[in-house]
């Protein structure tokens, strides 16, 4: 039997961070599995990164942003409890 290895999330340099002026930036960025589906003996796994919501890259397959300008999702909104 193969062993698999456990999708666990990542840190990596991100050199293509957008901001809302479209300038880029490096910075960090975490890659985390999401999701995990067996399909056809195949185990598909679905990965989120942490700087999704905040990133303006429309080329970047992660980006919040650059998706919901091509209306694939919804605006994301953030409420903190304050007491």
């Amino acid at each position: 039997m193969e062993k698999l290895n456990k999708p666990t999330p990542r840190s990596f340099p991100c050199h293509d961070f957008t901001t809302e002026d479209g300038s880029k930036h490096t910075v960090t960025v975490v890659l985390a599995p999401i999701s995990l589906k067996l399909e056809d003996g195949a185990l598909k796994i679905g990965w989120a990164c942490s700087r999704a919501p905040y990133c303006h890259d429309i080329y970047c397959r992660y980006s919040h942003k650059a998706q919901l300008k091509q209306g694939k999702v919804e605006e994301y909104t953030y409420e903190v409890e304050v007491r």
